[in-house]
């Protein structure tokens, strides 16, 4: 998947595919919760659960900061610093699950905007 911003409609965020088995698996799934798909700049984090059961809530807040300044580059403990990401950086969370709250948490945390696209199951 590869983000961009389109230049005449600013906040107008799409979605090209280049990973088509994570969409296929978040929309096809039969049970919610399966799976977390960040992308940050061009690098993927996905999140399962273990043994295969359902997630009941999000993963800790600050394993994904901790994950995302790994690869932005960036010391952990000073995960707001702006000297290395760009003004264009921003991260997507892709899931089957109601996130915004923790986008928002991240936004302020990474100090980068955070974009959270909610896929509904086809039934």
């Amino acid at each position: 998947m590869e983000c961009y911003e389109d230049p005449e409609n600013p906040g107008q965020v799409y979605v090209r595919l280049l990973r088509q088995d994570l969409l296929e698996e978040l929309v096809m799934s039969k049970k919610r919760g399966r799976l977390i798909v960040i992308l940050v700049d061009n690098e993927f984090l996905v999140y399962r659960p273990t043994n295969g059961v359902k997630m009941t809530s999000p993963p800790n807040v600050e394993l994904l900061v901790k994950d995302i300044c790994k690869v932005l580059g960036r010391d952990r403990w000073n995960a707001a610093t702006k000297n290395h990401a760009t003004k264009d950086t921003s991260v997507h969370i892709f899931t089957d699950m109601d996130l915004y709250e923790l986008s928002d948490l991240l936004a302020k945390e990474l100090d980068v905007r955070v974009f959270c696209h909610l896929f509904h199951r086809v039934r």
